[in-house]
Parts: C-alpha cells; structure tokens; sequence
C-alpha cells in the first residue's frame, strides 16, 4: 500500500477470503492496471476469466525472494540511495474502497489523498504518527483477540461493536495500556455502551468512543465519547461531528429543505474536504447521494436533541 501510494497510483484493497466472482468484478469495475498479491494470491487471480482475457492487466508476485532481490538492488552502486516521490495533489485519487454487499450491488467509493476510511487511517494514520501497526493472524483475531493486544501492548483500538462483545465484554487489569477505544460500523446496544463505561472505568487514561459514518462520508465523521461517569444517554445518540475543519454537518427537514428545529426528524448533510469523491464512474451507480456543490454531500435519516449547547443527532427508535 505505501509503495503504490509512493509512487502516485492508487490502492484498491482486494481481500483474499472474497470469492471468485466478487474479486473478477472489483477488478473489472476498478479497471486497475496492476495486481499486487502473494505467491498464492496471484496463481488465483492468474486464473480469473477476466485476467485471462485481458493483456492490459500486470499481475506482480511478491515474496521473500522479491524483497531481498529488491533490498540487493538498492545496494548495488548505481542505484539510487531513495525511491524518488511522485508528485501529488491533495485532490489526487489515492485509494477506492467497495461497499459490502454483493458483487452486482457494490459501489466503488473514490477517495483523494486527503481523506481517510477508518481502515486506512488506522495504516496511514498510525504511521504518520510514528506508530507500530501489529496485525493479528486470523486464529488470533477470532479466538485470542484481547490477549493479542495485551502482548503486544497495544493502546489504539478501531472495532466494531461485535468484536467488543465477543473479545473485549470483561475488562481486564492487565490491558491498563489501552488509550483510545472506537465503535463503529454497525448498530450499538445498550450492552455496547455499558461494556465501553467498564473500560472507561478500569482504565483511567482510556478514551472510548461511538463512531458514526457511511463509506461515502468517509466512515467516521460523528462521534461521542462514551465516560464512566456519564449520564446513561439513549443509545441512539450517535453524537457531533469530530471536527469542523474537515466535516460540516446540517440538518435539513426533507419538506422544507431548510434546516429543522431541534427534535425535528430531518437529513444529515456532510459535506468538507473528507468526503469522498463520488463513485466509480464504471459502476453505472446513481450519485443522487452527493448533491451538486463545491463539496460532496450525503443524507441519512436522524434526529436531533440539544445537549450542553452542543446538539447530539440521534437516530430515530425502530
């Protein structure tokens, strides 16, 4: 990922548990010149009609023997001693992320070199901050998930609300190293909320949080922290945006197209530098999610309810 980014084109995350026909039209859509993959990975794709068919896509195998070929090649005396840096904008395409779903009905999400998805800020971000990015093998992401992160003391963590229950339901003295703690990407329970209090508690220098966002708003955009002291908040309150500098929020009643009093059901507008581009041109997807201004904008349902001046959007009960 660094090296496709360092070199000016742009990453398309392709996982290796997708099927077949789900990797054959992510490629097909993303119309990507050039496979990165693993020895195993790239016999796979090899095999794929649409690689097959197409001369115009490169498949690069990389192994130990290619990074040692490499790491050989720098010392060589005519090389040279860095990889020159391709100029960039902040507008430039960086990385497309495809929505869950089926093939047939996902939609290809473009992002610049400004803006973060929650996954690739926790690559980007992390290493920007002169962080150590540890990635747990797959036995221990479904079975050992806390012990991982007390061994490797980690102190970051971005999950998703089920992951929180399965792994993280009984807070542990030996993880006091724990300094940030998100939810996101899927529906909070009450039971989600008083999990994060019990973390909040045990670990006095821990911040947890509820996130909130869509792919096309750039997953994260809205959040509340989430205290042991707190007052017990509706679960639905999803909270304010994370920072005015690169989101703007409103709330639009969907009749008057105005903004809509507090307690009002009404839109979500996002709109700033962190949201997405738009969609894949290839993908033939209607882009009536973004309106037509300088930024992109994208709605959702939701409420609003004041709190400490600062008002906290909530989504409507089921």
């Amino acid at each position: 990922m660094l090296a496709i980014v360092k070199a000016g084109a742009a990453v398309l995350p392709l996982a290796p548990k997708d099927s077949n026909s789900r990797l054959q039209a992510l490629i097909e859509h993303s119309e990507c010149s050039l496979i990165v993959a693993s020895p195993i990975q790239a016999t796979r794709i090899k095999g794929l009609d649409l690689c097959k068919q197409s001369a115009g896509i490169q498949i690069m195998q990389i192994d130990a023997d290619a990074i040692a070929d490499c790491c050989r090649a720098r010392r060589m005396p005519h090389s040279s001693s860095y990889a020159p840096i391709a100029p960039t904008l902040p507008s430039d395409l960086a990385y497309v992320l495809f929505t869950s779903g089926t093939s047939l009905h996902s939609k290809g999400m473009m992002y610049t070199e400004y803006t973060f998805d929650n996954s690739i800020q926790d690559v980007f971000g992390t290493l920007s901050a002169g962080g150590c990015i540890v990635v747990p093998s797959d036995a221990e992401r479904a079975n050992n998930l806390l012990e991982f992160c007390e061994v490797h003391h980690v102190n970051a963590l971005h999950i998703t609300p089920t992951v929180l229950r399965l792994h993280f339901a009984q807070p542990s003295t030996t993880s006091i190293q724990l300094k940030s703690l998100v939810i996101g990407g899927e529906p909070v329970r009450d039971h989600d909320l008083d999990i994060l209090r019990q973390w909040a508690a045990l670990c006095k220098d821990l911040r947890a949080f509820v996130a909130y966002g869509s792919t096309e708003t750039c997953i994260d955009c809205i959040a509340r922290q989430v205290t042991s002291s707190e007052a017990l908040a509706p679960v639905n309150s999803i909270g304010s945006p994370i920072s005015f500098l690169i989101w703007q929020t409103w709330l639009v009643s969907p009749l008057t197209q105005r903004l809509a009093p507090v307690g009002a059901q009404a839109e979500l507008y996002v709109g700033g530098p962190a949201v997405a581009r738009g969609y894949l041109p290839s993908n033939e997807v209607s882009q009536t999610g973004f309106l037509g201004f300088q930024d992109p904008f994208y709605g959702k349902s939701v409420n609003v309810e004041p709190k400490d001046q600062q008002p906290h959007i909530r989504f409507p009960h089921p």
